[in-house]
């Protein structure tokens, strides 16, 4: 389940209150799957929690009585190692019944306790492999100049994108991250912006299928922390690679190395309960007639869904076509395909499947990010078709059409 890999991932990297606030939701939302090998790794996960000591309380935890640090024995696993009664979170937030009435006696539910015995604390940082980044290349490396982006925003005691994953990552990624040159806020906000479209569709579609076509190194699976979610990973072969090499396998999504434009991919969604799909980083990179037929294939193959999408303007593109350097060691990729305010209202006049279309603001960050009168000014009609921006389509249903921008 991702609220398990969730609650292990922060455990690894020290978090230990956001590990078990993720491990009690895992051990919640597996409750009606007893016997079953989610509802295992779950309580697993909580019961290798409870043998870490705290003194300090948390927000929806007591902890009882306990050294104040951790030594680095209590990481490491030793034989016969049980954990001490005084070492036991006593979990007052848990949502069954039955466990809520084992904390209220001050004491924590058998079927944990009989975890907590039988499992050893892994080492901290188990298993972490080093790959090397520069088996990608071509438009398949900028997926490493967004993760960078990303991860080194997480790591910002003020962040605007809590994403461990990423950190994970890059850390085990071994590559020239500096020929990107300095770090930008653009591509958290960017990701930001979509976990909230997902959100927002999910909310009235919680069924739904999300499919990420270009995924790349991409983390928006486990930043949402919903593991109910069908999800759909597309991407080249040489990413896919990656992604298995270094991301958890999950029981919901399902990956295929295949490009975003063999229509396959297709074939593999069920429509009945809803289709979100991302196209984040992609479309920039293709033609503009391939964008434009896959949209209309997507629109007609899923009414009802929705699809997100980043563009840039006309000229910056054209910019990337005579070579446009970040820096001395790094020149993007050519981006062929562009598109303004004004050219994406036109859209459901051109694909009559598309029903409606808007722009997403970018949500706020730090510095020019953050400044509501450099916004004002960037939506001023002279400017505005000189920015990039952030598109969300609505696909039609009979007898639904939803405006958005259209004029």
């Amino acid at each position: 389940m991702a609220l398990t890999t969730l609650a292990q991932a922060h455990r690894l990297s020290g978090e230990t209150d956001k590990a078990l606030r993720y491990a009690e939701r895992a051990v919640a939302a597996s409750d009606n799957l007893h016997g079953t090998q989610a509802r295992s790794d779950a309580l697993a996960e909580y019961a290798r929690l409870s043998q870490v000591p705290r003194r300090k309380s948390g927000a929806g935890h007591r902890w009882v009585a306990g050294p104040t640090t951790v030594e680095p024995s209590h990481l490491s696993p030793s034989p016969g190692l049980l954990p001490r009664a005084s070492f036991l979170p006593l979990a007052t937030s848990c949502r069954t019944d039955v466990e809520k009435t084992w904390a209220k006696r001050g004491r924590v539910h058998p079927a944990v306790a009989t975890f907590v015995q039988a499992t050893p604390v892994p080492p901290r940082h188990a298993g972490t492999v080093r790959i090397n980044g520069e088996q990608l290349d071509g438009v398949s490396a900028t997926t490493l100049w967004t993760l960078r982006n990303r991860a080194v925003e997480a790591r910002r005691p003020d962040a605007v994108l809590d994403d461990l994953w990423a950190v994970r990552l890059y850390e085990a990624i071994s590559y020239d991250y500096e020929r990107f040159g300095a770090p930008s806020q653009t591509h958290p906000l960017r990701a930001l912006a979509l976990d909230r479209a997902i959100t927002g569709y999910l909310a009235t579609h919680p069924k739904a299928t999300v499919i990420a076509l270009g995924e790349g190194l991409q983390t928006t699976y486990w930043r949402l922390a919903n593991p109910t979610v069908d999800w759909l990973s597309v991407d080249l072969a040489a990413v896919v690679r990656l992604r298995e090499a270094l991301l958890p396998a999950e029981p919901r999504v399902t990956t295929l190395a295949m490009s975003a434009l063999d229509r396959a991919w297709l074939d593999h969604v069920d429509p009945a309960n809803g289709v979100f799909i991302s196209a984040e980083g992609l479309f920039m990179y293709l033609d503009r007639t391939e964008v434009l037929s896959l949209i209309a294939d997507c629109a007609e193959r899923f009414p009802g869904g929705q699809l997100f999408f980043d563009s840039l303007p006309k000229w910056f593109s054209e910019r990337t076509l005579r070579g446009y350097r970040l820096t001395d060691r790094y020149t993007a990729p050519p981006m062929p395909f562009s598109l303004t305010v004004s050219e994406a209202a036109r859209l459901p006049r051109e694909l009559p499947a598309v029903a409606g279309v808007r722009e997403l603001p970018l949500p706020y960050g730090r510095g020019v990010w953050k400044s509501r009168s450099f916004r004002a000014v960037m939506n001023l009609p002279v400017v505005r078709d000189r920015r990039p921006m952030l598109t969300l389509l609505s696909f039609a249903r009979p007898g639904v059409r939803d405006r958005g921008l259209v004029d």
